[in-house]
């Protein structure tokens, strides 16, 4: 059985962002009768070997996109490379990550006909189909129920999770006495919960007790500067781990999250989280594993955060234990080696 994972966004080799990620997870699977190859955008002249396969690397017709898509907003198809990949590889199944507006024109390029899956990782405002698709694989749960609000047929719908990421670097805290380090990572979204980041980390009682690194894409040029706040905007994949390594809580106070892939590091590399449950939040965080707040609700989220300092900091630390001890066992669901054996099972279940 021969896979060829597609990835429209990115080089898959760099690890830019959270599907990057997991492509890298997928990747590490070992089975005798699975032969897995990834195709992704970039420049590279010659395939690339991560864990034993074959990363093949192509590129956009970047004129073609610019006209046909970005101004005349077309749907224009622009990765022809992708034929040739397709046609010299032959996988029995083309597993595609996003860019389903894409899988159509290609499909129909070829001189087979392989199975098609198309891999959606988040929730769109609006989705977007392609009527070849075979099956459609979601992140959560969560995403699959929005998929079949829009019009996708429940029986050709599945859910495999997000791997645990593999660069995950545990850290622990070094001195008690120390201020409390907390990470948030969703940029400046509105439905990453920015606004509400930002209304109570300019609270002055943190001076001295807390420090609150602020990270992700599109921060505002103009924000507030407080003593214990430092803004550090988007981090490539090795520092954004380093930071993660050095902090004691992670916030994730997301409406809607397609999986959460940031709340499954925080709970794999040992940090306690202080989270919503929104979309595939809460198939990932209950009151067990995080502490737990209403998405937009301030006083609620300024609550969570002074318990986990006195958690960190005091003399009472059974309920933290308890938090920590129940998010070792709840992230073997997500472990690499069973995530890749689920998604074996759907491969399987296609032939």
């Amino acid at each position: 059985m021969k896979i060829l994972q597609i990835q429209f966004w990115g080089d898959a080799c760099e690890l830019t962002g959270s599907v990057e990620k997991v492509i890298d997870g997928f990747a590490r699977m070992q089975f005798p009768n699975v032969e897995l190859v990834i195709a992704s955008l970039g420049v590279r002249e010659n395939d690339t070997v991560r864990h034993g396969k074959r990363y093949i690397h192509f590129q956009e017709s970047y004129w073609q996109n610019k006209i046909l898509n970005k101004i005349l907003r077309l749907g224009a198809f622009t990765f022809h490379d992708l034929i040739r990949i397709i046609e010299v590889e032959k996988p029995d199944i083309v597993h595609f990550h996003n860019r389903p507006e894409q899988v159509d024109a290609l499909i129909s390029k070829l001189s087979y006909r392989p199975v098609v899956v198309i891999h959606y990782h988040r929730r769109f405002k609006k989705f977007t189909f392609a009527s070849c698709a075979d099956r459609l694989l979601a992140v959560s749960h969560a995403v699959r129920d929005s998929l079949i609000s829009a019009g996708a047929d429940p029986a050709v719908v599945d859910v495999v999770y997000n791997p645990i990421p593999c660069s995950i670097v545990k850290g622990s805290r070094q001195h008690e006495n120390d201020e409390v380090v907390f990470l948030y990572a969703g940029g400046g979204h509105r439905h990453k919960g920015f606004m509400e980041i930002m209304e109570v980390v300019g609270n002055d009682c943190f001076q001295g007790r807390a420090k609150f690194l602020i990270c992700g894409p599109e921060l505002p040029i103009d924000l507030p500067a407080y003593p214990w706040v430092e803004y550090l905007g988007l981090l490539k994949v090795d520092r954004f781990q380093e930071i993660l390594a050095t902090a004691d809580v992670v916030l994730m106070p997301s409406e809607h999250e397609g999986f959460g892939l940031v709340a499954l590091e925080a709970l794999a590399s040992g940090k306690l989280l202080i989270s919503t449950r929104g979309g595939g939040l809460a198939e990932l965080v209950d009151p067990s594993v995080a502490l737990i707040h209403e998405f937009g609700d301030t006083k609620s989220m300024y609550g969570k955060i002074t318990e986990a300092i006195d958690m960190l900091t005091g003399t009472n630390k059974t309920h933290y234990q308890y938090l920590m001890k129940n998010a070792e066992a709840k992230i073997a669901t997500f472990s690499v080696e069973a995530v890749n054996t689920s998604l074996v099972h759907f491969y399987s279940s296609l032939m």
